[in-house]
C-alpha cells in the first residue's frame, strides 16, 4: 500500500493522509455531485472490506449505487485479459441511465 501511496501522491501513506483526502472522489462527493458508480471485487486482497464499507458510508449523502463483483479480485479479472460482463454490462447501464 505504501509503494502505491507514493507512485500516485508522491509521498508515503503516514506523509500523505491530508493529501489523500484531497484526492479522493469520495472525500468530495456530495448530494450536488453526479452520480458515483461503486464496483468492488468479493476477493479483493487489495482493498480490505473495511475501506470499502467506510466508502460507501462516506458517501451516504451522495448519489450513488454499489456493485459487488463475485468471485473476482481486485481489477476484476481485466489484468488477466477477462473482462467480466457483470461489470462491464453495470457500467455501461448505469452510464446509460445517466
Amino acid at each position: 500500500a505504501d509503494s502505491l501511496f507514493t507512485r500516485f501522491l508522491g509521498k508515503p501513506r503516514d506523509e500523505a493522509r491530508e493529501l489523500a483526502t484531497l484526492a479522493s472522489p469520495v472525500a468530495a462527493a456530495g448530494e450536488d455531485d453526479p452520480p458515483l458508480l461503486v464496483i468492488t471485487a468479493e476477493d479483493d486482497a487489495i482493498v480490505p472490506p473495511e475501506v470499502t464499507e467506510h466508502a460507501l458510508a462516506s458517501l451516504a449523502d451522495a448519489p450513488h449505487a454499489h456493485l459487488e463483483q463475485a468471485g473476482v479480485g481486485h481489477g476484476f479479472g481485466v489484468l488477466e485479459e477477462e473482462d467480466p460482463p457483470e461489470s462491464s454490462c453495470a457500467m455501461l447501464a448505469y452510464l446509460d441511465a445517466l
